[in-house]
């Protein structure tokens, strides 16, 4: 996973809200780079903190009322990205 404004780039926006999906958002460390020699727990604890934050800020705003940036599965297909059966 990346972060990214675009779709076709990243599954996530800066704010771990993943594209595809208007109500999901990721605050473990699936999206982390890499894990490196350090145990990235308070790492993981702060980010999610920050997007707490973020969706307690103000309830509402996050339940599918912002502009769909998402690619439709049409354009994946048509870009070589997904085959039309799904595989």
């Amino acid at each position: 996973m990346r972060f990214g404004k675009d779709a076709r780039d990243a599954v996530l926006d800066r704010d771990c809200r993943a594209h595809e999906h208007d109500n999901l958002y990721v605050v473990d460390t699936s999206f982390f780079p890499s894990i490196g020699a350090v145990n990235p727990a308070l790492t993981a604890m702060a980010n999610a903190l920050r997007v707490g934050d973020y969706l307690a800020a103000a309830p509402g705003r996050h339940c599918g009322r912002r502009p769909r940036t998402s690619i439709t599965r049409e354009q994946r297909v048509s870009d070589g990205e997904a085959s039309v059966d799904g595989e």
